[in-house]
């Protein structure tokens, strides 16, 4: 249960602000964080100012029954973003975002600050976030994951259509969940049944801290934008399928002319008519799409007349056409 602490006032630098079931703050100010507070099951705090800040303290919102939205929240308006959450000071169970179209979530549980970001499609969409570092109750996966997180995930609840992004840090133990592996990291949906792989790739550097991507810190995005609708948690896998499989994928184009590495090899894709296959650079751009019939031609080439860069890019293998990704991994074009 929670201290009287938690229901001491929210201080604001223009006024101070007894919380009440539903509060709601319109001010054209700032909001500063900077004591524990508690928000009760089926209660919500609503922010419309520009910007939060978290200084200290703890915001609690009861997690209630997630399945029967018997939770507490706090949810941001448009255009309203948040800033300075860390393991110190951030929301301890649900926060939820209203049609805003680039969001991070200031979300964690208990001393775990684990952020998620979401880029939204379309209008009228609102997205619930919350972070549980715990076991899911369902560990069953798809084939084409390898293995699953067992320490943490993120309950989503929405109506709408986004790309996601989800972090990792020290406490997410991803030496172990990859083999120390960072390439082999991904993202797992979980539809009420089994856990789904979602074509994804590790940014360049951490939505939420700027840090490259390593075994110790950073945030990998889902390639496209995802129907929130279909899962009901999110959770980092690991997705190295191309072990087991018949296809050998090259990992380097030099298109110098010289007969060796001159186009990217895929052995065996010749078995696999309907595959198809996309590239992509590190603004998540596709640079390459083979729909049907690859031939082991391509020369690194965005078009006719324009070269790709010496640089690293993913490539996704959907080798069936079914929709799901076959295999997934690095390709480096060096000119």
């Amino acid at each position: 249960m929670p201290t009287s602490m938690n229901y001491l006032p929210i201080e604001l630098r223009v006024l101070l602000l007894t919380l009440i079931p539903t509060a709601f703050i319109s001010l054209q100010a700032q909001l500063y964080i900077n004591q524990d507070i508690y928000i009760a099951p089926r209660a919500e705090m609503h922010v419309a100012l520009p910007m939060t800040y978290f200084e200290s303290g703890i915001v609690l919102a009861d997690r209630g029954d997630a399945s029967l939205n018997d939770y507490g929240i706090l949810s941001f308006s448009e255009n309203s973003q948040a800033t300075g959450a860390n393991h110190d000071t951030h929301v301890n169970g649900f926060v939820r975002n209203i049609n805003n179209p680039n969001f991070m979530f200031p979300i964690g549980h208990d001393a775990i600050f684990q952020p998620v970001a979401t880029v939204v499609e379309n209008a009228n969409t609102k997205i619930d976030f919350a972070y549980s570092h715990v076991s899911h109750s369902n560990l069953t996966t798809d084939p084409e994951i390898n293995n699953i997180s067992d320490e943490f995930y993120w309950i989503i609840k929405s109506n709408g259509n986004s790309k996601i992004s989800l972090s990792w840090n020290a406490f997410s133990n991803i030496d172990k969940l990859t083999d120390n592996n960072i390439n082999a990291l991904g993202i797992g949906g979980y539809d009420g049944t089994s856990w789904k792989r979602i074509p994804a790739m590790l940014d360049t550097t951490s939505f939420h801290d700027g840090s490259p991507a390593d075994l110790l810190s950073g945030s990998i995005t889902t390639l496209d934008n995802i129907d929130l609708s279909d899962y009901s948690a999110f959770t980092l896998v690991n997705v190295n399928a191309t072990d087991n499989m018949e296809i050998k994928v090259s990992d380097a184009i030099t298109p110098n002319g010289d007969g060796f590495n001159d186009t990217w090899q895929i052995d065996n894709i010749e078995k696999y008519p309907n595959a198809i296959i996309k590239v992509f650079n590190r603004q998540g751009q596709v640079v390459f799409y083979a729909p049907n019939n690859y031939s082991n031609d391509w020369e690194g080439n965005y078009s006719k007349d324009t070269v790709l860069p010496s640089a690293s890019y993913l490539y996704v293998i959907d080798l069936d056409g079914d929709g799901n990704v076959d295999a997934h991994g690095w390709l480096y074009i060096s000119r």
